[in-house]
Protein backbone atom coordinates (compact mmCIF):
# COMPACT_ATOMS: atom_id res chain seq x y z
CA UNK A 1 0.00 0.00 0.00
CA UNK A 2 2.87 2.38 0.76
CA UNK A 3 4.41 1.71 -2.64
CA UNK A 4 1.09 2.41 -4.33
CA UNK A 5 0.76 5.74 -2.50
CA UNK A 6 4.25 6.79 -3.54
CA UNK A 7 3.66 5.86 -7.18
CA UNK A 8 0.16 7.27 -7.58
CA UNK A 9 0.43 10.25 -5.24
CA UNK A 10 -2.54 9.12 -3.18
CA UNK A 11 -4.82 8.72 -6.20
CA UNK A 12 -6.00 5.33 -4.93
CA UNK A 13 -7.21 6.89 -1.68
CA UNK A 14 -9.18 9.56 -3.53
CA UNK A 15 -10.78 7.01 -5.84
CA UNK A 16 -11.68 4.81 -2.89
CA UNK A 17 -13.20 7.77 -1.04
CA UNK A 18 -15.32 8.71 -4.06
CA UNK A 19 -16.58 5.15 -4.59
CA UNK A 20 -17.40 4.66 -0.91
CA UNK A 21 -19.24 7.99 -0.77
CA UNK A 22 -21.44 7.01 -3.71
CA UNK A 23 -22.11 3.54 -2.29
CA UNK A 24 -22.98 4.95 1.12
CA UNK A 25 -25.40 7.42 -0.47
CA UNK A 26 -27.08 4.67 -2.51
CA UNK A 27 -27.35 2.02 0.20
CA UNK A 28 -27.81 4.13 3.30
CA UNK A 29 -29.88 7.04 2.01
CA UNK A 30 -32.65 6.70 4.65
CA UNK A 31 -30.02 6.57 7.41
CA UNK A 32 -27.68 9.40 6.40
CA UNK A 33 -28.77 11.76 9.19
CA UNK A 34 -28.35 9.07 11.84
CA UNK A 35 -24.92 8.17 10.47
CA UNK A 36 -23.90 11.84 10.48
CA UNK A 37 -24.87 12.21 14.14
CA UNK A 38 -23.03 8.99 15.01
CA UNK A 39 -19.97 10.35 13.21
CA UNK A 40 -20.08 13.41 15.44
CA UNK A 41 -20.37 11.11 18.46
CA UNK A 42 -17.21 9.31 17.32
CA UNK A 43 -15.27 12.57 16.81
CA UNK A 44 -16.45 14.34 19.97
CA UNK A 45 -14.16 12.49 22.43
CA UNK A 46 -11.01 13.51 20.55
CA UNK A 47 -11.93 17.17 20.97
CA UNK A 48 -12.86 16.78 24.64
CA UNK A 49 -9.68 14.80 25.43
CA UNK A 50 -7.53 17.72 24.26
CA UNK A 51 -8.93 19.79 27.12
CA UNK A 52 -9.35 17.11 29.78
CA UNK A 53 -5.72 16.04 29.47
CA UNK A 54 -4.76 19.27 31.22
CA UNK A 55 -7.27 18.70 34.05
CA UNK A 56 -6.31 15.15 35.06
CA UNK A 57 -4.40 15.10 38.38
CA UNK A 58 -1.19 13.13 38.80
CA UNK A 59 -2.80 10.75 41.31
CA UNK A 60 -6.18 10.03 42.80
CA UNK A 61 -9.68 10.40 41.44
CA UNK A 62 -11.06 13.56 39.89
CA UNK A 63 -14.53 14.33 38.48
CA UNK A 64 -12.89 14.73 35.06
CA UNK A 65 -12.46 10.93 35.03
CA UNK A 66 -16.26 10.62 34.83
CA UNK A 67 -16.25 12.89 31.78
CA UNK A 68 -13.54 10.80 30.14
CA UNK A 69 -15.54 7.63 30.82
CA UNK A 70 -18.66 9.24 29.37
CA UNK A 71 -16.74 10.21 26.24
CA UNK A 72 -15.66 6.60 25.73
CA UNK A 73 -19.28 5.47 26.06
CA UNK A 74 -20.36 8.12 23.52
CA UNK A 75 -17.63 6.96 21.12
CA UNK A 76 -18.79 3.32 21.38
CA UNK A 77 -22.42 4.38 20.79
CA UNK A 78 -21.23 6.32 17.74
CA UNK A 79 -19.39 3.29 16.36
CA UNK A 80 -22.37 1.02 16.91
CA UNK A 81 -24.72 3.54 15.33
CA UNK A 82 -22.42 4.00 12.35
CA UNK A 83 -22.61 0.28 11.51
CA UNK A 84 -26.25 -0.28 12.55
CA UNK A 85 -28.11 3.03 12.06
CA UNK A 86 -31.52 1.32 11.76
CA UNK A 87 -31.13 -0.13 15.27
CA UNK A 88 -30.37 3.32 16.72
CA UNK A 89 -33.40 4.71 14.87
CA UNK A 90 -35.57 1.96 16.29
CA UNK A 91 -34.41 2.65 19.87
CA UNK A 92 -35.10 6.40 19.60
CA UNK A 93 -38.23 6.04 17.47
CA UNK A 94 -36.74 7.85 14.47
CA UNK A 95 -37.69 6.62 11.01
CA UNK A 96 -39.05 3.13 10.57
CA UNK A 97 -36.16 1.27 12.23
CA UNK A 98 -35.75 -1.10 9.29
CA UNK A 99 -32.67 -1.95 7.30
CA UNK A 100 -33.16 -0.64 3.76
CA UNK A 101 -31.71 -2.44 0.79
CA UNK A 102 -31.13 -0.96 -2.68
CA UNK A 103 -34.10 -1.24 -5.01
CA UNK A 104 -36.56 -1.92 -2.20
CA UNK A 105 -37.22 1.63 -0.94
CA UNK A 106 -40.94 1.34 -1.69
CA UNK A 107 -41.33 -1.83 0.42
CA UNK A 108 -39.19 -0.62 3.32
CA UNK A 109 -36.79 -3.57 2.96
CA UNK A 110 -35.89 -5.97 5.73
Amino acid sequence: MILMKERTGGLFVWILAAVLTVLTFLWMRPHLITRAIMGIFMLLPATVFRFTRLMVPESGFAPVHLLVGLMYVIAVIGMYGMFYPWKIEKVFGIGDGKEHKPGREDEGGT
